[in-house]
């Protein structure tokens, strides 16, 4: 996908909200006061925009960085705490565990189809 829309989209949000390899949901403060935490879901959503333009390694990159954050049963929580990394908010999250599931869908998809039968 290279809609020139969707491209600025992508920039905007890696030039705003990108921290590294984690995105903030907002770059301002809000009724609870500065972030202290990310939503990984967010991150899964930039992982797959990654993907659609082309962008496989960052994407990559970004996925398996997600990955070390599961606990030792694979699960994620709802946040990562900016600074510390610990998982933090809902846990376990299913928005986290369904942007695994369609990430590493996408991911394995565009390898091999090894997971896609149409």
């Amino acid at each position: 996908m290279t809609a020139p829309r969707f491209v600025r989209t992508v920039d905007g949000i890696e030039e705003e909200l990108l921290r590294g390899n984690r995105v903030i949901h907002s770059a301002s403060e809000d009724d609870f006061g500065l972030l202290e935490s990310v939503f990984l879901i967010c991150r899964f959503w930039l992982i797959d925009a990654r993907w659609k333009l082309g962008r496989c390694e960052e994407a990559l990159d970004m996925f398996n960085d997600a990955l070390r954050y599961r606990n030792r049963y694979g699960r994620l929580a709802e946040d990562i705490h900016l600074r510390t990394g610990r998982l933090c908010g809902i846990f376990p999250q299913t928005y986290s565990t369904v942007g695994v599931i369609l990430t590493a869908m996408r991911v394995s998809r565009n390898r091999e189809d090894r997971y896609w039968h149409d």
